[in-house]
């Protein structure tokens, strides 16, 4: 019994440490599972890591490709701004040295080519030719087409955004344009200073040349007029006296051209009509170059008026006409033609000094040689000529725009080589009428007064007032401003009119002027100069009692100046 017992003992306790095993069999299987689970686990998070490590590599692939791409655009940029700040460089040496930087700035430098068009000029590469790879771009001043960058690659590529090209290479493309066309416009402004500059220096010199060459030529006439007062008409000298005359004035026309160019010349404004000159014009033309030139006129009829010099407006037409006439050695047509006009911005952005309103055009046109881009651009240049003989001064054209300029005017000029030049001149119309001219008094008039002649040249106070004297005036001479003034303060009493030079050493014209009307106020005053009348001698004639006359001068013409003062005073 007692034994039985002990085994049913033992054999519960062996069920009881099989069960806790069994137990714990379980928990290590359900361990493992949950430890598979979170190997599992562990193992999807490491592909997803190592997915996002693959794209980051591939992001940033492409991010290091795109900073490749972009440092080349800006080394492109930079190189053009470095090239434009190169001292002395011209435009064509910056298109030369942009057109060279482009291709390395692109995605496939090594097939990669460039050109740049601007008028006419033309830069590429030297591997450049066209292919159907192609990215272009207007170059675009002040808004006009100036010419087109053109980047090509030699060879075909797989597609990208724009063909083969990248949509960054489209911003790249854009931008070098834009840079070249502020460029050019920079350039272009300075050419335009720099003419300016030029013409203002040359202007100076010729103004300065012709009024020394007024004051001898008023020298010679005056000798001339006194010799042919002296000598019978029939005097073999005679003739000789009158050659000298006329070659004197032949000399004074060349004077009043470069006075014209340098906007010193005498300018006389009166109502016109355009047409009326024009006529005049063409009937000289006709009468010069015969029947080679077919001459054809399309007049406006009612065209309005300008104010102008007539004289000056005159020659321009004819420089103008010649010089068409002469482009065409083998004959052709001159047309000229008159029209109505508004200035438009376009022509006052070229020239700033244009003023809005009512104009009249002129436009004179041949169908003979024309001209190529350079030549046109330095058309109006002094001392240019296109005369394979160089038998031209290269002044006609240059004296032409300073007229047309000082009148409020500008030219055009439009020309192709081979198919004829049109030369357009824009002047401001007016609606004043044209007044009737007053008959002219002709003849010599004498006097009696006595005459302060001022002027620094011995040999214009020697004639001028030996041919004076003639006329029955005392003349009394002064070499200088400061003698002058003391001779008036001397003799105030006894000095009746005064004829003064303005260009003088020492004290100048216009100082002695104010002096002389500070100390006798109603003395009439003559101004006599080899320039014309400049704003400042217009203020002084304009305070009353005073004149101008512009050496050289008809004496008839001083004589009758001097009696209209002295009379009125």
């Amino acid at each position: 019994m007692d034994i039985d017992c002990d085994k049913g003992g033992i054999l519960n306790k062996n069920n009881d440490r099989a069960g806790t095993k069994e137990q714990q069999l379980r928990a290590a299987n359900q361990q493992l599972s949950e430890s598979e689970q979170q190997l599992r686990a562990a193992n999807q998070q490491l592909d997803a890591s190592n997915q996002q490590l693959r794209a980051n590599e591939q992001e940033l692939r492409k991010l290091n490709l795109d900073l490749r791409e972009r440092v080349k655009e800006l080394d492109c940029l930079y190189g053009i701004s470095v090239l434009v700040e190169k001292p002395m460089i011209t435009l064509e040496g910056i298109l030369k040295g942009v057109v060279d930087l482009i291709p390395s700035s692109w995605q496939y430098p090594e097939i990669a080519c460039a050109r740049i068009g601007l008028g006419a000029l033309e830069f590429k590469t030297a591997n450049f030719r066209e292919t159907p790879w192609k990215q272009a771009r207007d170059i675009v001043v002040r808004g006009e087409q100036a010419g087109t960058l053109e980047v090509c690659y030699l060879e075909e590529r797989p597609e990208s955004d724009e063909g083969p090209f990248l949509k960054e290479e489209r911003n790249l493309i854009s931008a070098i344009a834009e840079r070249l066309e502020r460029i050019t416009d920079r350039e272009r402004l300075e050419e335009r200073l720099r003419h300016v500059q030029k013409m203002e220096a040359v202007g100076t010199l010729a103004g300065g040349l012709a009024h020394d060459i007024n004051n001898i030529l008023a020298g010679i006439l005056g000798y001339t007029a006194l010799l042919k007062e002296s000598l019978e008409k029939t005097s073999a000298a005679s003739a000789d006296i009158e050659s000298i005359e006329r070659l004197s004035w032949r000399a004074s026309d060349l004077t009043k051209a470069l006075l014209a160019f340098s906007r010193k010349g005498m300018y006389r404004p009166q109502v016109l009509n355009i047409d009326d000159i024009i006529g005049e014009v063409l009937k000289v033309v006709g009468q010069t170059v015969g029947k080679r030139v077919d001459v054809k006129a399309e007049l406006l009829p009612a065209v309005p008026n300008i104010i102008g010099d007539e004289g000056q407006l005159n020659q321009s037409f004819m420089n103008l006409c010649i010089n068409a006439c002469e482009a065409m050695p083998a004959g052709g047509r001159l047309s000229v033609r008159t029209a109505q006009a508004a200035m438009d911005k376009k022509l006052i952005k070229i020239y700033p000094y244009l003023k809005e309103g009512p104009y009249i055009s002129v436009s004179i046109s041949d169908n003979g040689t024309g001209m190529d881009p350079e030549t046109r651009e330095r058309v109006f240049e002094p001392f240019f000529t296109t005369k394979e003989d160089k038998s031209g001064t290269g002044l006609g054209l240059s004296m032409v725009i300073g007229i047309i300029e000082g009148h409020g005017g500008c030219i055009e000029v439009e020309s192709e080589l081979g198919k004829g030049s049109t030369f357009t001149v824009y002047l401001p119309a007016t609606e004043e009428k044209i007044k009737e001219a007053p008959p002219r008094s002709v003849g010599t008039l004498r006097g009696h007064e006595t005459i302060l002649l001022v002027d620094d040249e011995e040999d214009f106070r020697r004639s001028t007032g030996a041919w004076l004297k003639e006329l029955g005036y005392t003349v009394i001479d002064a070499a200088s401003g400061e003698e002058a003034i003391r001779l008036l303060e001397k003799m105030k009493g006894d000095i009746d009119f005064v004829i003064l030079d303005m260009i003088m050493k020492g004290m100048g014209g216009a100082e002695a002027f104010k002096r002389m009307r500070k100390m006798a106020p109603d003395i009439p005053i003559m101004v006599c100069t080899g320039y014309s009348v400049a704003a400042d001698v217009q203020r002084l004639i304009g305070k009353g009692n005073s004149g101008f006359i512009q050496k050289p001068f008809e004496h008839e013409i001083l004589s009758l100046r001097i009696r209209k003062l002295l009379d009125a005073y």
